[in-house]
């Protein structure tokens, strides 16, 4: 599944409830929706890289940090950063 958000700041308030990624991902799936209906963002494979690396230095920054990232995702880096001897993934 791919996520894009792409919140104005006069529309944050809006997502005060969401508190993972997980649950921005239920919320959609539950409405049967994007979160910006009509609206495709076309971005080149280099683009979505860089995403990706954004996503995973900003999860690494906040040690690990379980909401930034689905589950399907952090979970199983956890579990190899600990087999790894990560001190912080413990």
């Amino acid at each position: 599944m791919r996520i894009t958000l792409n919140i104005s700041l006069e529309k944050l308030h809006n997502f005060d409830e969401i508190n993972s990624i997980d649950e921005a991902v239920d919320i959609m799936e539950q409405s049967n929706r994007t979160p910006f209906t009509g609206t495709h963002y076309l971005i080149t494979p280099e683009q979505e890289f860089w995403a990706h690396c954004s996503n995973l230095q900003t999860w690494a920054e906040h040690h690990y940090d379980t909401r930034l990232l689905h589950s399907n995702i952090s979970f199983p880096l956890l579990r190899r950063l600990t087999e790894a001897g990560d001190p912080v993934a413990k």
